[in-house]
C-alpha cells in the first residue's frame, strides 16, 4: 500500500514536471516568434527608411550635386563676411574707446 502511494506520487511528479517544461517549452517559442517579428519589423521600417531617402535623393537630383555644393560654398562665404563685419565693427568700437575712460564710461557710450 505505501509502496502504490510513493508511485503514485512519484508520477503526479513526474507529470508535474512535463507539464512545467512544455509551458517553458511554449514561452520561450513565443518569446522566439515575438522576436522574430520584432526583426521584421524593424527591417520593414529599414527599407521603407531607406526607401523614402532615394525619394529625397532622386527629388534632388535635378539639382545635381555640384549645385548643392555651390549653396554651401555660397553660405560659407556670407558666414565669413558676416564674420569679417563683426570684426571690423569690434574694432572700430574699441579703437573709438578712449583710455582715460572707465569701464561705466565706455558701457554708458
Amino acid at each position: 500500500m505505501r509502496v502504490d502511494y510513493i508511485k503514485e506520487q512519484e508520477l503526479e511528479l513526474e507529470l508535474e514536471l512535463e507539464l512545467e517544461l512544455e509551458g517553458q517549452e511554449q514561452e520561450q517559442e513565443q518569446e522566439q516568434e515575438q522576436e522574430q517579428k520584432l526583426e521584421l519589423e524593424l527591417e520593414l521600417e529599414l527599407e521603407l527608411e531607406l526607401e523614402l531617402e532615394l525619394e529625397l535623393e532622386l527629388e534632388l537630383e535635378p539639382y545635381g550635386e555640384n549645385s548643392r555644393e555651390e549653396e554651401r560654398r555660397e553660405e560659407k562665404l556670407k558666414e565669413m563676411k558676416l564674420r569679417s563685419k563683426t570684426m571690423d565693427e569690434g574694432q572700430i568700437r574699441s579703437d573709438q574707446i578712449r583710455p582715460d575712460q572707465t569701464r561705466s564710461d565706455q558701457i554708458r557710450n
